[in-house]
Parts: C-alpha cells; sequence; structure tokens
C-alpha cells in the first residue's frame, strides 16, 4: 500500500473518531432532564434550614442520564482578556446593561461561535455587563469591564455550561457563581404531607404515598442498604460510608447525607 493510500485511510480513521466524540459531547451536553426530575434544593447549616438563592435543582431521576446533576438559571460568571463589547461616551455608569451574544464585536470570532452554541443547546440567556462607577482608561481596562455574567432563560445543567466556557479562548475566569452551603436534605412541600425521620433528617412526602420499604443508593444507582417503612422514624443505616446517598419511597427519590 503506497504512503499516499495510507495516509488517506488514517486521516479519514481520525475523521470518524473525531465525528463520533464530538457527536457523543453534543448529545451529553444537548441532554436536558424532564422537568419532573428536576427537585428544587434546599440546604442546612446544622439544624437550620437555609433558602436557595439561585433556585439550584437537581436530576432526581435514577434512570436519567443525568441523574444527581445540578441545573441552575443563574448566575455564571465570565471575564476575559478582553472586552467583548463597545460601549461609548454615553454609558450610564454603574448600570446592568443586558447584551446578547450576537452584541459580542466581529474580530472575537471563536469567542463568539461558543457562545453561539451555548444558546443553540441550552437555549436564550442574557450576558448581564456591569458599568464601572467611573468612567477613565484605568477603570475601562480594569478586569470589571471583561467581565460578564450569564443568566439563562431554561434551567441548564451547571457542569455542561461550565465545560463549554473551558473552551472559550482568551478567557481568565469562568464558573457558576455557586451561592449555596453544602448539601444535606432536599424537600418537596406539597397541601397533604407526611414526614419521615431518618436521624435528624426530615423527608416531607405526599401522605397518600404508600410504601413497604425505603431504598438506598450510592451516587451511581446502586443499592447499599434497604429497611423497613413500617414507622416515620428510620433508623440510620448501617455499615455504609459517610457521604451523600439517595433514598427511594416509592416514587419519589431524594438526596441523604449520612454523617457518622
Amino acid at each position: 500500500m503506497n504512503t499516499t493510500l495510507i495516509h488517506n485511510v488514517n486521516m479519514k480513521a481520525l475523521f470518524s473518531i473525531s465525528i463520533c466524540f464530538f457527536c457523543s459531547c453534543f448529545i451529553s451536553f444537548a441532554y436536558r432532564a424532564p422537568d419532573s426530575c428536576l427537585k428544587r434544593m434546599y440546604y442546612a447549616d446544622g439544624s437550620e434550614y437555609e433558602p436557595n438563592p439561585d433556585s439550584v435543582r437537581i436530576d432526581s431521576c435514577i434512570g436519567s442520564a443525568t441523574f444527581g446533576s445540578l441545573y441552575a438559571k443563574k448566575t455564571f460568571l465570565t471575564t476575559f482578556e478582553h472586552k467583548l463589547m463597545y460601549y461609548g461616551k454615553d454609558t450610564v455608569l454603574n448600570t446592568y446593561y443586558h447584551k446578547t451574544w450576537q452584541d459580542i464585536l466581529p474580530q472575537f470570532t471563536a469567542i463568539k461561535s461558543i457562545f453561539a452554541q451555548i444558546d443553540s443547546l441550552f437555549g436564550p440567556y442574557t450576558m448581564i455587563k456591569i458599568m464601572p462607577k467611573a468612567y477613565s482608561d484605568t477603570v475601562e481596562t480594569s478586569r470589571f469591564a471583561k467581565e460578564y455574567l450569564l443568566e439563562f432563560d431554561n434551567y441548564v445543567p451547571i457542569d455542561a455550561v461550565v465545560a463549554l466556557l473551558a473552551n472559550m479562548p482568551d478567557i481568565d475566569i469562568y464558573r457558576y457563581m455557586d451561592r449555596r452551603i453544602p448539601l444535606t436534605a432536599l424537600r418537596e412541600i406539597e397541601e397533604s404531607t407526611k414526614i419521615y425521620m431518618i436521624g435528624t433528617q426530615s423527608f416531607v412526602l405526599p401522605i397518600s404515598q404508600t410504601f413497604e420499604h425505603i431504598v438506598f443508593y450510592d451516587l451511581i444507582g446502586n443499592e447499599v442498604y434497604q429497611c423497613s417503612a413500617a414507622n416515620s422514624i428510620i433508623e440510620e443505616p448501617k455499615g455504609i460510608s459517610k457521604g451523600l446517598y439517595w433514598v427511594r419511597f416509592g416514587s419519589t427519590v431524594l438526596p441523604y447525607y449520612y454523617s457518622h
């Protein structure tokens, strides 16, 4: 086989692998958990429950492709090496300006392309620019002149968005502005409820839901413990390691943090 033919075969194989890799990544990024799986999360610091200011939700369906993943609408922080948009002398200082990725200057082609891809995969979002309090070359060339906050119209998988932001050229900072404290419990409040207690943690469930056993799973969905649901006060599981688990009460699955 001549060298040219070998080269062509290798290039075709590499192209096929690249396409497969791109498709698998695209499917992974494009997947969105059903609304019924996205449960609002509540957090506890000791015994005091705190609000969830960004309304973070978690995919609670064990069979879902993003089981256990966190979703949010806001707020993602990006800081670049350059100003991506033009602001003239008539700009009102100390003001929030709501922009879209189409407002990015045309010379930033690669950056604009990835922002367009994020829009295509996850739906529309706003790029919020916070103007400085004073207009000067010093202020305009500071980090704040190059910082943009992303807020989405829909719930988006946090890790997938951050992974795409990581591909941006000339980006200094990219992260989800996580203001939460460590997860210990999730509650779904309904009109008619029954409270189950596992140790000091409470779980609020529809009073109409019936089940004989409570089943504990690790974070990848393997059953690790099962106990009777005859009473609403449940002894803590035995023989498992400290960490986060999932507990299934009939058709309801909720996070459980084992601290011993």
